[in-house]
């Protein structure tokens, strides 16, 4: 019943504060934390990556190898076709 109740959350409060807790935030401007920005990416990642790259990036431009690279690849390509 206790391990119920403590899913379920006092009426969203202590959840939304618990969940602000465990959320990790980088620094303002990276949506991640420093240590998750080395994190590898996966497959359907750097596939989905590597078409960006080869229609958009420049010639012989490396496919990004983790969350940090991708994010900067991201921001740098993948903006101005959606702004």
């Amino acid at each position: 019943m206790a391990l119920a109740r403590k899913m379920r959350g006092d009426n969203g409060v202590r959840r939304a504060r618990d969940l602000a807790a465990v959320r990790k935030v980088g620094p303002v401007g990276q949506p991640f934390a420093d240590a998750d920005a080395l994190t590898p990416l996966t497959a359907p990642a750097k596939a989905l990556l590597g078409l960006l790259v080869a229609k958009y990036g420049a010639p012989g431009e490396k496919v990004p190898e983790n969350y940090a690279e991708a994010h900067e690849t991201l921001e740098r390509l993948g903006r101005p076709l959606f702004w």
